[in-house]
């Protein structure tokens, strides 16, 4: 595992997103598209996690988001952010606050 500086983290802002929405997207790879409801603003990031979860399983949900990452197109649809999802090679686990904290808060 590289090892980064403490500035380096610092640059990355972690948000706490609501899925307000949740649209396939394509058939060939398992990617949804997320409507992340922030309070203040709205965000689209599109995620390969529909191989892992339901999309009525992921509505209402409050997530953790790296919400300043350059946009990326990805299947003509712009993403703007990105989950973290925890992974231990045998299944998949949304990264969400402990308690109920209101979306758009940032993590520290």
């Amino acid at each position: 595992m590289e090892e980064i500086e403490i500035q380096d983290f610092k640059k990355i802002d972690l948000r706490v997103g609501l899925i307000s929405e949740v649209q396939d997207i394509g058939t060939k790879k398992p990617m949804f598209v997320l409507t992340l409801d922030l309070g203040s603003e709205k965000r689209t990031v599109v995620a390969g996690i529909k191989s892992a979860f339901a999309k009525e399983d992921l509505v209402g949900k409050k997530v953790v988001f790296v919400s300043n990452l350059a946009p990326k197109k990805i299947m003509d649809v712009e993403s703007h952010g990105m989950l973290l999802i925890a992974d231990d090679g045998k299944s998949l686990s949304l990264v969400s606050p402990a308690s109920n904290i209101e979306p758009g808060a940032k993590i520290e």
